[in-house]
């Protein structure tokens, strides 16, 4: 308006990328993180990692849960058009325990209806199972089925196969396995399951054909 020139919204954004500006998608930055015990967590575990042995196996480990209906993205179609996707209108879900190898980048999987101290143990005893001639340093957040005391003495019995690095409160991004969160709900989760056990089949065929 001050110079008398008028330019289109495209004209705008080619000035815009030749001024070396890009459209960029913001991160979540999780304001109640204490800094202090970040940089805390991260000293304690480059010396755990620089100190790994032979025996030793380093994973990270969280749970995650897939609702049997998608999520709903944008697509290309034709203007005025309207596409639908089904939904039985209820929040059915298979919660996932998930942990992967920080060299091999292999992951482990288990599934379950429920967030609960008796499974994550499960879950746990799983791991030990497949893994019996490692010692497993498990990298985990503080979610309360962790934590509690049925948890707690149950690690103090399998300490010698199994300890527990614990994440800083509110720090998901100091965790990997949320990368394979994502991967796995752009794969699963973009169709509807009209049975529950079609979306078990989706994730478990997921895990088999990440190698």
């Amino acid at each position: 308006r001050i110079f008398s020139v008028d330019l289109s919204a495209e004209r705008i954004r080619q000035i815009l990328h030749e001024l070396g500006f890009v459209l960029l998608r913001p991160s979540y930055k999780y304001v109640l993180a204490d800094k202090r015990e970040r940089n805390g967590f991260l000293s304690r575990f480059k010396r755990i990692f620089s100190g790994l042995r032979k025996n030793d196996l380093l994973m990270f480990t969280d749970e995650v849960s897939v609702k049997q209906h998608p999520n709903i993205q944008p697509k290309w179609g034709l203007e005025g058009t309207k596409e639908f996707i089904g939904t039985f209108g209820n929040h059915a879900k298979v919660n996932v325990f998930g942990a992967i190898n920080h060299e091999l980048g292999k992951a482990f999987h288990m599934k379950s209806r429920k967030l609960n101290s008796d499974i994550f143990i499960k879950f746990l005893e799983h791991l030990m199972k497949l893994n019996q001639k490692k010692h497993i340093i498990l990298v985990a957040d503080n979610a309360p089925w962790h934590k509690s005391k049925k948890v707690l003495k149950f690690l103090e019995k399998v300490s010698e196969k199994l300890e527990i690095l614990w994440l800083p409160a509110y720090s998901p991004d100091l965790n990997p396995i949320e990368h394979l969160w994502r991967f796995m709900k752009e794969i699963v989760s973009n169709h509807f399951f009209p049975k529950i056990s079609e979306l078990t089949n989706a994730i478990t065929d997921f895990f088999n054909h990440l190698y």
